[in-house]
């Protein structure tokens, strides 16, 4: 009896190590035969696409344009302007280094002389923004009269332009001259209630505007 229960170990043993690798092998079989869950792919966010493109650059406006200044007017040019006068025989007095001179009559000894006071102011009389001028003209015709005229000259280019003409009395005395907010402001001595023409004492002051070809 003990031997064969020997031996009925020993094919125990035997049938063991005989199925025991077709075992293993059948379940490698299996598991490589067994359907496998498919891997996700990964998950990417999407991401949003630059452009490299550069923007044309904005166009700037032009700068507008600069109105150049004008060219100031000098007391050299108003010394050789022409200006308006009733006092020659052509209604035009033009000057040369602030005088005119002009026969009152052929041979006569008299003669008519018109000059340029001394006190002249510049600034703008019509709101162009160039400096005019305001000047003053002195006529005598060889008498003992002596009148004196102010001339708005506005200022064209550089070139003196006299368009107005206002007369402020003779053997008057004219101390100050101005331009103001385009208002001409005169400083001058008149004859008074008790004054004869050739001494004036009264102390005044007038004004004046260009309004077109006229002073108001």
């Amino acid at each position: 009896m003990r031997s064969l229960v020997y031996r009925g170990h020993g094919l125990l043993a035997t049938m063991n190590s005989a199925i025991l690798p077709v075992l293993i092998g059948g379940l490698l079989i299996v598991s490589a035969c067994a359907p496998t869950a498919p891997v996700p792919a990964p998950t990417t966010a999407p991401t949003k696409a630059i452009s490299t493109a550069t923007s044309p650059p904005t166009a700037t406006p032009a700068a507008a344009a600069v109105k150049p200044a004008a060219a100031p007017l000098t007391l050299d040019a108003l010394k050789n302007a022409e200006y308006p006068s009733d006092f020659p025989a052509g209604g035009k007095a033009r000057l040369s280094d602030g005088k005119y001179v002009e026969e009152i009559a052929p041979g006569a000894a008299s003669r008519l002389v018109i000059t340029l006071h001394p006190v002249y102011a510049m600034g703008d009389l019509n709101g162009d923004g160039a400096d005019d001028a305001a000047a003053i003209l002195v006529a005598n015709s060889g008498g003992s009269g002596t009148f004196s005229h102010l001339v708005a000259v506005l200022n064209e280019g550089g070139k003196p332009k006299p368009v107005a003409v206002a007369l402020l009395g003779d053997r008057v005395k004219v101390e100050a001259l101005s331009i103001k907010s385009g208002e001409i402001v005169i400083e001058m001595v008149i004859q008074g209630p008790q004054d004869p023409l050739c001494c004036p004492t009264q102390k005044t002051t007038r004004s004046f505007k260009l309004q077109g070809d006229k002073l108001v």
